[in-house]
């Protein structure tokens, strides 16, 4: 379903100027198209050796169009995905790596903290209180209560798509107590797979819709911006270099990464930020 045209390629490209555009022997929208008809470059080149010149460098594009478009396909980019295919938007999913087999959760081993209840009782305000004292300032308050308010439905819908989560034998998930936090609130499927087991959950159901395309081994180097507006994304094919460009009416950067600015951490190696 790829379409692809011709282009410059990356070798023609200087630095952006102040509206996003690269220079080049034709000028370029955004989106690497040429402006001001069909001749392009070609006709404005000075003479026929530079002409020559400028064909010769000349690449295959790819071409891609979609409603949404969601960078980075861990557990936060394919939750954003199931969530707007349930709305009815398409959504193109990209990631460098294997679509769910990158990023942070995929390394995940242990548990996950969420205000079930189903131990002792507990709220998402408890929840709230004890991630910002141990996040000791460094939390952003408004998204960390939208995590800890919204955080038991999304187990409660993973243990519908037979996650594994381990349980009681009255039927109970189990949540064991974890360091920063004051009671036992954190459930596991086992404590060397949780995070495995979350990311297969989660690319089983994006894989089982239509409406949500899917592609892998894509490295993202910058947003297109038009009018102040994020309109799509530019970057490359991992696999043979080719330019890749994406033109979207919605851009949801779920790139994560943040654990790669540590020198000791336990990333994957294909985080980026």
């Amino acid at each position: 379903s790829l379409s692809r045209s011709r282009t410059a390629s990356a070798n023609d490209a200087g630095s952006k100027n102040s509206k996003g555009l690269m220079p080049g022997p034709a000028p370029l929208d955004v989106f690497g198209n040429y402006i001001g008809g069909g001749t392009g470059g070609a006709n404005q080149a000075g003479d026929g050796r530079e002409r020559k010149h400028y064909i010769s460098r000349m690449v295959e594009r790819i071409n891609v169009a979609t409603e949404l478009l969601i960078i980075g396909a861990g557990a936060a980019g394919m939750s954003a995905a199931l969530a707007a295919d349930d709305a009815g938007t398409e959504v193109l999913l990209v990631d460098r790596s294997l679509i769910g087999r990158g990023g942070a959760t995929v390394m995940a081993q242990m548990t996950v903290a969420v205000a079930l209840g189903d131990e002792v009782p507990d709220s998402w305000e408890a929840h709230l209180a004890d991630t910002l004292a141990a996040g000791r300032g460094l939390c952003d308050e408004r998204l960390a209560a939208i995590l800890c308010e919204h955080g038991p439905a999304a187990i409660r819908r993973m243990d519908e798509w037979h996650v594994g989560w381990a349980r009681h034998a009255d039927g109970r998930l189990r949540q064991t107590h974890a360091p920063g936090h004051d009671r036992p609130r954190c459930v596991y499927v086992d404590f060397l797979n949780t995070g495995p087991a979350v990311s297969r959950s989660l690319r089983a159901q994006v894989q089982r819709r239509s409406g949500i395309r899917r592609i892998g081994d894509v490295c993202i180097t910058d947003l297109a911006i038009v009018d102040g507006v994020a309109a799509g994304a530019v970057g490359f094919s991992l696999t043979d270099g080719r330019a890749v460009v994406i033109e979207a009416k919605a851009v949801i950067i779920a790139t994560g990464g943040l654990t790669r600015l540590y020198r000791r951490n336990s990333a994957s190696a294909n985080m980026g930020g």
